[in-house]
């Protein structure tokens, strides 16, 4: 086999292997605007979610300073479910686990809803609803 045609070879196994399996629409910053639970709804402004290449970013903006809490995991796409996994070690104190209103570092949420605006996750009995940011 010539150098050429290794090279060939190489770059289209490359660009194969590179195979997005989650909605490329996912992909960006998202604001959360609403909780909604049975007991209330909760109007948010200061939480994001960010997902890039299987990496997720949570952050929730200070609103009395100028800092943030960042948390960093990986996420995964399969059909209509989105499972994020906090890897941050971080994570594991309770205070972290109030700041993201989560009940676990690995979360599965069904989406319901995902357009280039807006994002709408559920988990049991809670509606998460997203912007584009």
């Amino acid at each position: 086999m010539k150098l050429s045609q290794l090279i060939l070879l190489s770059v289209i196994l490359l660009l194969t292997s590179c195979s997005k399996d989650y909605d490329s629409t996912l992909r960006g910053k998202w604001q959360l605007r609403e909780r909604v639970t049975p007991q209330e709804s909760v109007v948010r402004d200061s939480l994001f979610y960010n997902f890039d290449n299987y990496v997720f970013c949570f952050q929730k903006l200070n609103t009395t300073s100028y800092g943030r809490v960042e948390l960093f995991g990986e996420f995964a796409q399969i059909g209509d479910s989105l499972i994020i996994d906090i890897k941050d070690d971080r994570f594991s104190s309770p205070y972290y686990l109030t700041v993201m209103e989560w009940y676990s570092p690995i979360m599965r949420f069904q989406i319901e809803e995902l357009s280039n605006k807006k994002l709408v996750l559920s988990d049991a009995d809670t509606t998460y609803t997203f912007r584009k940011f």
